[in-house]
């Protein structure tokens, strides 16, 4: 599938293979019934413009016969044009097998990517719970769990779409609950993250965080619960602008009580020349104190 004139790379959209089985009888009702999809090696370029144009937001062809009322000679901007394309064809399950998702912001000089190793989607019909199995990589970092979310239909009418989702990151156990908004516009979300990493992950002790994020493609905003490191309890607010090439963060964050000692374990710093090891500073020695001068 051909990019848009503007983009960087030649094509949105190529597949090495894909293979397709289809449901005989409701053709004869002209109706389209797919029931199973395997796709093999799909790379999808998502891009923005230095101005700001999305690839995925279509033109409508001019039709000739289109009067001078604001319409001649004029290209249609549709927005979500890939909705009416999904409602003319409903497939139970939808394999993919080694996929990449490249993001290119030219404007904002930002860059994502996410290689899909293994993703299966399987739903009943259109008004039912979409069921996801994925194994991705994401900017270097392996992700596999499972997710369910909101009906083809419920898609489609752009209406707000609920996903649940667990996952073992980086050896975390992680659950997600989150409503996506205006999909096929302006994106934005509201989610609870829920992480617990066991004692022993990274050779820390054992770390639990519950926080609500919210946001869109630029800003992050994150109400930070509860973290647990060690039994330090940290609560507070922190606002991250992800619309740069370099994100920028800021909060206010507090706890009624922090034990330093927690902190104390020796971790293995980055190869700096002169620094080999870091420790927290003991700020309270185990000396006793001298109370005989009471």
């Amino acid at each position: 599938f051909e990019n848009a004139p503007w983009a960087k790379e030649k094509n949105m959209v190529t597949i090495k293979e894909a293979d397709v089985s289809l449901a005989i009888l409701p053709l004869l009702n002209k109706e389209i019934e797919i029931g199973e999809v395997n796709v093999i090696e799909p790379v999808v370029n998502l891009e923005v413009s230095g101005n700001g144009d999305e690839n995925w937001v279509f033109e409508k062809p001019v039709q000739e016969n289109e009067t001078a009322e604001g319409k001649t000679g004029e290209a249609q901007e549709v927005n979500g044009a890939v909705a009416p394309l999904l409602g003319s064809f409903f497939a139970e399950k939808i394999d993919i097998k080694n996929g990449i998702v490249n993001y290119n912001d030219q404007k904002s000089k930002s860059k994502m990517s996410l290689n899909i190793k293994s993703f299966e989607m399987a739903v009943v019909n259109e008004d039912e719970n979409v069921d996801l199995l994925y194994d991705i990589v994401f900017n270097g970092n392996e992700v596999k769990g499972t997710a369910r979310g909101d009906s083809i239909n419920t898609l489609l009418q752009n209406k707000p779409y609920h996903i649940a989702l667990g996952a073992k990151p980086f050896g975390a156990n992680t659950k997600v609950k989150a409503v996506l908004n205006d999909l096929t516009g302006n994106l934005s979300y509201e989610a609870n993250i829920y992480v617990l990493s066991p004692k022993g992950n990274f050779d820390l002790p054992k770390t639990e965080v519950d926080a609500d994020v919210s946001g869109d493609m630029k800003i992050v905003n994150a109400k930070i619960n509860k973290l647990d490191y060690a039994s330090n309890i940290i609560s507070g607010k922190i606002k991250a602008d992800i619309s740069g090439k370099k994100p920028v963060v800021s909060g206010n964050i507090h706890s009624s009580l922090i034990d330093v000692t927690k902190f104390s374990t020796p971790q293995k710093t980055a190869k700096f020349e002169l620094i080999a090891t870091a420790n927290a500073a003991q700020f309270v020695p185990n000396d006793k104190l001298d109370l005989s001068v009471l």
